[in-house]
């Protein structure tokens, strides 16, 4: 286990390289330091965005961002991100066991 750890520095990097992460709350988290240009990406209307925006809770100053289980978005801090990362790091780490050993 510690070989296949040997190339992450961080436990964020673990969980960045699983595949599968439909066990936590946030399954997917996107970089959110460019609003506009992820807005852009991820929609296909500027009613869809306002949907997901106005019925979710987003403030343009956070780090991340991710869809919750309605489908709208919530942005969190760099600190909050890493925070859940920690908080969940011997599920990442089991669940890294199960995909790559």
């Amino acid at each position: 286990m510690a070989e296949a750890l040997e190339d992450y520095e961080t436990i964020k990097d673990v969980y960045d390289a699983l595949s599968d992460r439909d066990i936590f709350v946030m399954e997917e988290v996107y970089d959110f330091s460019d609003p506009e240009e992820f807005i852009n990406s991820m929609f296909s209307s500027a009613y869809e965005a306002a949907m997901a925006v106005g019925r979710g809770h987003v403030n343009l100053n956070d780090d991340y961002v991710y869809f919750n289980g309605y489908g709208n978005l919530e942005t969190i801090s760099e600190a909050e991100y890493l925070k859940e990362i920690n908080e969940n790091a011997t599920e990442i780490i089991e669940k890294f066991r199960y995909e790559y050993l």
